[in-house]
């Protein structure tokens, strides 16, 4: 496991790759909720990490040439806009 981590360069295990079961939240996660429910702070964090995890990788490839490093801080000026706008609207 630890070559595999330093192979594609993350200092831990992404959260989407540990089971909740194996969490001390597993209780949290057992519960069915209704479709309709907002989504709460665990939900929120779980994501957070999973994106910045993510976005490790892609700035550890992007960074690399001047060329790649500007294609990908465009498309993140671009994403962040957007994801503002969405953020705003709900």
């Amino acid at each position: 496991m630890v070559v595999a981590m330093k192979v594609e360069h993350l200092e831990e295990i992404p959260l989407s790759c540990i089971l909740k079961r194996w969490t001390k939240l597993a209780k949290v996660h057992t519960r069915s909720a209704p479709v309709n429910e907002m989504d709460n702070d665990m939900d929120c964090f779980v994501r957070y990490a999973s994106l910045s995890s993510m976005c490790n990788k892609l700035s550890y490839f992007a960074s690399d040439t001047s060329f790649s490093f500007l294609e990908v801080k465009n498309e993140i000026e671009n994403l962040t806009v957007r994801m503002e706008e969405l953020y705003y609207k709900s």
